[in-house]
């Protein structure tokens, strides 16, 4: 039985626990494979889930699904009997020695639903804490403090994709409660979802003038968010030198955390004829 992920990653997150999920169906013997999700709109056929199981792994937007996931759900192929999980990457966060879980709201269930009305076996959904990666908005955490919520979220990964691999079920109480709360935020949801999406959104990205040049990855290691761009001009100005190597400080306009324009830098390509290299 094959392992199929689709994910949607900005700064990293999703993409580290997709990583962990393949790992640990290798390691089961079971073949695995991940694929971002606009190529999954365009490659995926019935032919390659019959039989498989497949895992959608995004982060929570506005407390619900981010529209790039929840149109690849929806333009997903029926495929009756096919097992499917759903994994949502929520901002955790620490303070001192107290770890705050993140709200996912509705995002996992709502998956979910679109799964089973596309006759998906859904087997599963979690919802995990990994680095909130808002620092337009806040200040970054440290190596150590983003290490420490990556390795209490480790195991939960593990555990969970070992119980959906050997045919079991997997909703934890949490989730429901955060389905809850969800429903009540649903009218900030609607209105990420509508408008603000637009604009907060572009706040975990880089700019247009990011040009893939491959700078940041050569100047500074990768960063614990699986981020190796990261580059610092939010309204709270750079937070650290480990994750901000400075390449592309001068284009005024370039946010904190770069998503898929700025995660280009992660693998060296030429720069763009139309912008400047940095």
């Amino acid at each position: 039985m094959s392992l199929t992920l689709i994910y949607v990653s900005g700064t990293g997150n999703s993409l580290r626990v997709a990583k962990w999920f393949a790992d640990a169906a290798v390691q089961r013997g079971q073949p695995a494979r991940i694929v971002q999700y606009n190529q999954a709109r365009q490659s995926l056929l019935p032919a390659d889930l019959w039989g498989g199981t497949i895992g959608f792994v995004f982060p929570a937007h506005g407390f619900t699904a981010p529209w790039a996931m929840i149109w690849t759900a929806l333009c997903m192929p029926h495929a009756r009997g096919t097992s499917a999980f759903v994994a949502v990457t929520r901002a955790g966060t620490k303070f001192g020695p107290l770890f705050l879980p993140g709200m996912e709201g509705t995002a996992g269930y709502l998956l979910a639903l679109i799964l089973r009305l596309k006759s998906y076996c859904v087997r599963g959904m979690i919802g995990l804490d990994m680095p909130c990666n808002w620092t337009s908005v806040h200040p970054g955490f440290s190596e150590a403090s983003a290490r420490a919520i990556i390795g209490r979220t480790k195991p939960k990964v593990l555990a969970f994709i070992n119980r959906i691999l050997a045919g079991h079920s997997s909703f934890g109480l949490a989730g429901f409660i955060c389905l809850l709360l969800g429903l009540v935020l649903l009218p900030v949801s609607l209105g990420y979802m509508l408008s603000f999406r637009f604009v907060l959104a572009k706040a975990f990205f880089a700019s247009n003038r990011c040009t893939g040049c491959g700078c940041a990855p050569r100047a500074a290691p990768p960063t614990p968010s699986g981020c190796l761009a990261a580059v610092a001009r939010g309204p709270t100005g750079p937070t650290t030198a480990k994750a901000a190597c400075g390449a592309c400080r001068s284009a005024p306009s370039v946010r904190w955390m770069p998503g898929t324009r700025g995660a280009r830098c992660s693998s060296p390509s030429p720069p763009s004829r139309s912008a400047p290299s940095c």
